[in-house]
């Protein structure tokens, strides 16, 4: 396994949809249930992130918020023949250095997937090609990944179908508050007939079928 390590400068707002919004779609007025949407925002984020694999940072953070991070690899023999490096966060914005042993590289010795956060090593021969990452060596990268978030208004990156997955589940634990979490199935001949999504939000369950659909396009491949 290829040994890493990720720094990260927190971003100073996660939620990935806003109070207002939740008001607004469940109709409700008044500040009684504030607190509890912004908890309630902050577990969702947080399930998303998991959901979606997002890497950890060595302080434990973890989020879609665009953020500036440094990522040490330690290459070893046993990564001979590398061409590609994964970055532990995306989508990828920015590259503000890359150094190999404290040895800064050129904006031509790489080339960056910036969607999936993918360096690929370039040499110039006249034209560039792909080369190996070499090994025995310490390799920083000082970037900006991740998306500007809801909060940022008209500036937001954040794909609606994230924002869109987080509001489903914040409507979800909030439908959940209020009825038996033991409740598997309820039919009431010719009146009503209810079976409730096993695990349920609320009692920490896996991610109904439609809002995983949702988050599928945006998924990282690998934890």
């Amino acid at each position: 396994m290829l040994s890493t390590i990720v720094r990260a400068v927190p971003a100073a707002l996660t939620a990935l949809t806003l109070r207002d919004t939740i008001k607004s779609d469940l109709k409700i007025s008044g500040t009684a249930e504030d607190a509890y949407i912004d908890e309630a925002i902050a577990r969702a984020s947080a399930m998303v992130c998991s959901h979606l694999r997002v890497t950890m940072a060595d302080d434990g953070t973890r989020t879609l918020a665009s953020e500036e991070l440094i990522q040490t690899f330690l290459l070893r023999d046993q990564h001979r023949g590398l061409t590609k490096l994964v970055l532990a966060r995306r989508p990828v914005t920015a590259i503000a250095y890359i150094k190999e042993n404290d040895v800064d590289l050129t904006a031509e010795q790489y080339e960056l997937e910036g969607r999936n956060g993918v360096l690929t090593r370039l040499r110039g021969l006249g034209f560039y090609q792909e080369c190996f990452w070499r090994c025995r060596v310490k390799i920083e990268v000082r970037f900006t990944a991740g998306w500007l978030l809801p909060d940022q208004g008209a500036a937001r990156t954040l794909p609606y179908d994230i924002e869109s997955a987080v509001v489903d589940i914040v409507k979800g634990m909030r439908a959940a508050r209020t009825r038996d979490p033991l409740l598997k199935s309820l039919d009431v001949q010719d009146i009503d007939a209810r079976e409730y999504w096993v695990g349920g939000l609320a009692q920490g369950g896996g991610l109904p079928p439609d809002i995983q659909a949702k988050l599928a396009p945006y998924r990282s491949r690998s934890v």
